[in-house]
């Protein structure tokens, strides 16, 4: 017998008729759908006890639209079971949204919705507002509340004094989360570094980002102390003694992915400092890497690296994911090797030689190539017959293209790919000539036949007014989203 989407026999277990995993799939196809009203979404959670936990989930993301929406503020007053008073994760929750609750409610009730439930929240503070100065006013007694929770991520481009913040999370016993992302603009550094040094911070993953001219520097801190450590990606910082950093990183027993994106340099006309900074990160990076390579499994790297013992080492059967600029690229990868990023600035002609050294044709002891996503920055001309040789003799599942490629080189891209049964998305970019986005319908309708490929996301570059979606084409493809109306992303 079935009710209620199970299957009742008192001889055995109740289980679902569809699986709860299929269930919250379809439910976030729905709650994503912005055609569906914020009413229709709310009212998925009456269904049973299973889908309250479910848009509870869901809801990650509110801002002030949704305070200026009257069901919703009705609710909130009124309705015991919400999921906004009960929120897991809450993803880019805007400062701006919060200041408005505070002003047009009490802060106790703020701080109801989130103590029981919440463990992972992050603030988006990059709009102006007139109550600026009010930050650690409003989010400080937040996360003095939060019992649970484990991470905490802030994104601004406002000059907030972290003192405060730092301090309760130093000082606060029940703020025990293991996960800091920073992403700043102008910020205190012997503050930062004070917290960071602090004797009972049980930090496993640390993201610290610097806005465009910041000042985030990584010269005060010491890594050693970050015992617990095993995620650490920076991004835009600092980095005048990279002897300091390395030495620290090193006593990081723990760490399993180190990702520096980038490092800001500020010798453009000096090719000489440039250069010699840039060996010399490298050369801090190599001794480094002699004592923790058995233990990383995620590596990025900012700068070019031309040293052939140290990339040879990139073969080490831990390593799962690389990003660098490869200065060289003769050598044969390992089989756990799944993710690889050609970042920009490399020699072209070095893709050739990761070609050679990585397909079974030209090397009898590889059985068979096992990357399966790849991400190229450039290209060039070149390389085009490389890389489609490299995705004909791959079981490559995700590629990525940064450079756009002429209209010749897309179709035999195309071919490519409608050849494959492995490759499930595609990222590429394209010039787009024509209001009628004939190109990317053209591009749509060529992948169509391919039943294996499930996402493509198209970069788009048009130089043309009017840019109009509805004129997107695709029985197949169904737009998922559209930023900024250059980045178009679709789902079969």
């Amino acid at each position: 017998m079935i009710e209620n989407n199970y299957i009742i026999n008192p001889e055995v277990y109740e289980y679902p008729l569809i699986p709860y995993y299929i269930q919250f799939k379809i439910l976030k196809y729905l709650w994503n759908d912005n055609s569906l009203s914020l009413k229709y979404k709310l009212s998925l959670n009456c269904i049973n006890r299973k889908y309250f936990h479910f848009i509870s989930k869901l809801f990650i993301r509110i801002n002030k639209q949704y305070l200026e929406d009257k069901e919703f503020q009705k609710k909130l007053d009124n309705t015991e079971w919400f999921p906004l008073k009960y929120p897991m994760t809450l993803k880019t929750i805007e400062f701006q949204f919060l200041d408005y609750f505070v002003r047009h409610f009490k802060m106790d009730t703020l701080l109801n919705i989130f103590k029981d439930s919440l463990t992972s929240l992050s603030i988006d503070h990059t709009t102006e507002t007139e109550h600026n100065n009010n930050f650690n006013k409003i989010v400080l007694p937040i996360v003095q509340s939060l019992l649970k929770l484990k991470e905490f991520r802030l994104n601004t481009t406002f000059e907030v004094d972290f003192k405060p913040l730092f301090f309760e999370f130093y000082k606060n016993n029940n703020i025990n989360f293991t996960t800091l992302h920073l992403e700043v603009g102008i910020i205190n550094n012997q503050d930062l570094a004070n917290y960071l040094s602090s004797s009972n911070i049980k930090l496993e993953s640390l993201k610290l980002s610097g806005a465009p001219g910041s000042n985030l520097s990584m010269d005060l801190i010491d890594f050693g102390n970050l015992k617990k450590l095993t995620h650490l990606k920076l991004n835009n910082c600092i980095v005048k003694d990279s002897s300091k950093l390395f030495v620290g990183l090193s006593k990081c027993s723990c760490l399993k992915s180190l990702k520096i994106k980038s490092v800001p340099t500020n010798f453009p006309d000096n090719n000489d400092e440039f250069s010699y900074q840039q060996d010399k990160f490298n050369r801090e990076f190599k001794k480094f890497y002699q004592i923790l390579y058995k233990n990383l499994v995620e590596l990025e790297l900012p700068f070019l690296l031309k040293d052939q013992t140290l990339i040879e080492m990139f073969s080490n059967p831990q390593l799962e994911s690389l990003a660098f600029v490869p200065g060289y690229c003769g050598v044969t990868f390992n089989t756990s090797l799944k993710r690889l990023t050609f970042k920009h600035g490399y020699p072209l002609e070095v893709f050739k030689e990761f070609v050679v050294f990585n397909l079974p044709k030209y090397q009898e002891s590889i059985q068979h190539c096992c990357i399966q996503s790849l991400k190229l920055y450039e290209l060039g001309e070149e390389n085009v017959s490389n890389l489609l040789e490299f995705l004909q003799n791959s079981s490559l599942n995700s590629l990525e293209l940064e450079e756009s490629m002429s209209f010749q080189n897309i179709n035999s891209l195309f071919a490519i790919i409608n050849q494959s049964h492995t490759i499930r998305k595609l990222n590429f970019k394209i010039t787009e000539n024509s209001p009628s986005l004939s190109l990317v319908n053209y591009s749509l309708d060529q992948l169509s036949s391919n039943q294996y490929l499930r996402a493509i996301k198209i970069y788009l570059y048009y130089y043309f007014h009017g840019f109009d979606k509805s004129k997107i084409e695709s029985d197949t493809f169904k737009l998922l989203d559209c930023q900024d109306h250059y980045l178009l992303s679709f789902i079969k």
